[in-house]
């Protein structure tokens, strides 16, 4: 198992750790999620409290919530022409807050990722500033 080859690698003694131990201990952590996210540059990524959901923003105005244990995507928003640009999870969970285009705000409950309330904003002036804080 991972955990008896790590204990057993911090048993060596210092004087033996060369770069073959480095590279086992390295080995002994393939556990985090590597995935590819988006075509463009990412300019946000948040992890929701418990952990369970990973939102990420792109330079294109394109946002995405993952479930970190499947690696898949549970909902997707923002286009070139109704760019999502500013995500956040609630504090305390359940919610998830995303400034969209000219829609105003919106929140989606996570439990089931229906949008629950949606604050228009006819300018399209929805700016992070003109948000409430979740709680």
């Amino acid at each position: 198992s991972i955990d008896r080859a790590l204990e057993t690698l911090w048993k060596c003694p210092e004087e033996y750790r060369h770069w073959e131990w480095g590279h086992l201990l390295y080995l002994c952590h393939q556990e985090a999620a590597s995935f590819q996210a988006h075509n463009t540059n990412l300019t946000a990524t948040i992890f929701s409290p418990d952990g369970r959901w990973v939102g990420t923003h792109d330079a294109a105005g394109l946002a995405k919530v993952w479930d970190w244990e499947a690696e898949q995507v549970v909902i997707s928003f923002g286009s070139s022409s109704n760019r999502a640009s500013w995500i956040t999870f609630r504090p305390s969970g359940g919610q998830l807050a995303a400034i969209l285009g000219t829609n105003g705000v919106c929140i989606w409950a996570t439990t089931n990722w229906t949008t629950g309330v949606e604050r228009p904003d006819p300018a399209g002036t929805a700016t992070t500033t003109k948000v409430r804080r979740l709680r």
